[in-house]
């Protein structure tokens, strides 16, 4: 019988995990890269232990300890006694497709009694050590021949943390100057591109370059000493304050009192844009303060996303996008940044607020968002210090005034006064236009098949107002005329030729909702209406977890 032999695997999990690792020997080795471009992924002792810092960590410990003990670094140049080597079946022969050593165990002909009464088990045992450093040694130099990669003896003292050593498949160090690009980057831009890309690492250097590219456009070097707007740095909600139990920033967002549309119509999206980046930016920098004063790698942040007041004006579509860009932006320059969210007062509305932002997060993200019930003051406790979280949120941290939301480290937002608006709408693209002849209406008709889904509309005129109603029909199969409809949002006439219209609408009932361009009170004009109309539907798992928070805070 055959089989590949799985201990190159395992030595690729320990070998890398071995540099850098704080408290550990010198001496492991790790690859060098003799061309661009020619780094295989290695395998960590992480993923033997599920990526757990703790257990991968202990792993490491005991076969350092295992290796002084038996003297594996010396185990090559022993030999068997005579009656191991000759008796002792099994061997390598030969390479698989992938270019890995194949290793054959003959059982029949094994004389297992024989070698036990003529051997000590030791010799036994170690006889086997030596086959894993020779396979070992076999695996090396097949991958200087296939990729170009030599073995080299690495020193500890690397900076990259234990904790990072363990849960990166390959060697941070040397990636960015493997890949060409610049020895400056950040370790954590490094190590969170290929984390993010599943330690692919052609996805990780598309990333990287793409994080290249993006800092030198946006100046991000120097965005810092940028200065927002004022109307941004007055209503922009959100804020970091305090820090969590491991030490890691926390970041508020507070959604209900966010002036989406009037941030919009106040400054340009790009400067948005800039002011979270900077945001991101500050935390990354607040990051490397948190290291040097606690002697310990801080790389992650708490979040905490205060839906409380999240209401149908937030789903405003230009907001939304405006907002799909940042998470974008956020995914493919920050990545692994975010250690957990918690989402805090959620109304009935977020499974439909959140699904409209889910296709901009990635798995990994999603995964990370806990959506808190009627306890979630508990639950932060357990996350964050008293002391480090405000009076508001269940601490006792107050600003040096006293007040308890502590409003001079996190912004709460308001309505923007009109003074501050530079347009009176946002450009807007529609995906249908109609032509109504005077006197007349046009209708479109929506599915509705369960209640809480949110019909969203845009539409202009172009000319003159246009009246516009939603009605529910009572019978299927016709048309019916307004008067014969369920009046749900009454008819009226808006000046959409001027400003455009947007409007949303939670359906509380299953049908069929009938949205209605109104014509029938001009008998001179024909009207052009352009619209796009949306059914949101909400997120089944968002929605069933608050329905189960919701029956456990009833009990």
């Amino acid at each position: 019988m055959s089989r590949t032999c799985c201990l190159p695997c395992r030595i690729q999990m320990t070998i890398f995990s071995y540099a850098g690792s704080e408290g550990l020997e010198p001496g492991f080795e790790l690859p060098r890269s003799r061309e661009a471009g020619a780094l295989e992924r290695p395998n960590l002792a992480g993923t033997a232990r599920s990526f757990d810092l703790q257990k991968s960590e202990a792993m490491l410990r005991k076969h350092v300890e295992f290796r002084k003990q038996k003297d594996i670094d010396n185990i090559i140049s022993w030999q068997p006694p005579e009656v191991i080597q000759q008796y002792l079946s099994g061997g390598m022969c030969g390479y698989d497709l992938e270019g890995c050593p194949v290793w054959y165990d003959i059982i029949g002909p094994l004389d297992a009694k024989g070698l036990l009464f003529s051997a000590t088990k030791q010799d036994l045992l170690r006889t086997k050590m030596r086959d894993c450093e020779l396979l070992l040694q076999e695996c090396a130099r097949q991958t200087t021949k296939e990729t170009g990669l030599e073995f080299t003896t690495v020193k500890s003292g690397n900076e990259l943390s234990c904790s990072r050593r363990v849960m990166m498949k390959g060697p941070v160090t040397f990636l960015a100057q493997v890949l060409g690009l610049s020895a400056d980057l950040d370790a954590n831009q490094v190590h969170g591109s290929y984390t993010a890309r599943s330690f692919d690492l052609q996805k990780s250097e598309a990333m990287l370059r793409k994080h290249v590219e993006f800092r030198k456009q946006k100046d991000i070097d120097n965005i810092i000493s940028w200065q927002p707007p004022e109307v941004i740095q007055q209503y922009l909600s959100g804020g970091m304050c305090g820090y969590d139990l491991e030490g890691c920033p926390v970041w508020y967002d507070i959604i209900g009192p966010l002036d989406a549309k009037g941030l919009l119509f106040s400054a340009t999206k790009q400067d948005l844009l800039r002011t979270k980046m900077r945001d991101c930016e500050l935390l990354l920098q607040e990051c490397a303060r948190q290291t040097t004063k606690l002697g310990k790698k801080i790389e992650t942040i708490t979040m905490i996303y205060d839906c409380e007041g999240l209401g149908l004006k937030h789903l405003w579509k230009p907001a939304i996008e405006a907002y799909g860009e940042f998470l974008c932006m956020f995914e493919e320059n920050y990545p692994e940044t975010m250690k957990r969210l918690f989402v805090v007062k959620a109304p009935k509305l977020f499974p439909v607020a959140y699904n409209l932002i889910k296709p901009f997060l990635s798995e990994d993200t999603r995964k990370k968002i806990m959506v808190l019930g009627a306890n979630w003051k508990e639950v932060l406790l357990k996350h964050v210090s008293p002391d480090q979280l405000p009076v508001e949120y269940g601490g006792t941290m107050t600003d040096p005034d006293g007040n308890p939301k502590c409003k001079s480290k996190i912004n709460y937002g308001g309505d923007i006064p009109k003074k501050y608006y530079v347009r009176d709408q946002v450009k807007q693209q529609y995906e249908h236009s109609v032509q109504i002849a005077r006197g007349s209406s046009h209708q479109v008709e929506y599915e509705i098949l369960f209640p809480g889904c949110v019909l969203r509309w845009q539409f202009m005129s172009e000319g003159a107002d246009v009246g516009f109603g939603i009605f529910l029909k009572t019978k299927m199969g016709e048309r019916q005329r307004a008067g014969e409809m369920t009046e749900v949002l009454p008819n009226q006439r808006y000046n959409s030729h001027l400003v455009p219209e947007d409007g949303t609408l939670t359906c509380s009932d299953p049908g069929i909702y009938v949205l209605r361009f109104d014509n029938t009170y001009s008998f001179i004009h024909a009207k052009k209406v352009s619209f796009t109309v949306e059914v949101l539907l909400p997120d089944k798992a968002s929605e069933e977890k608050m329905n189960q928070l919701g029956a456990e805070t009833s009990k």
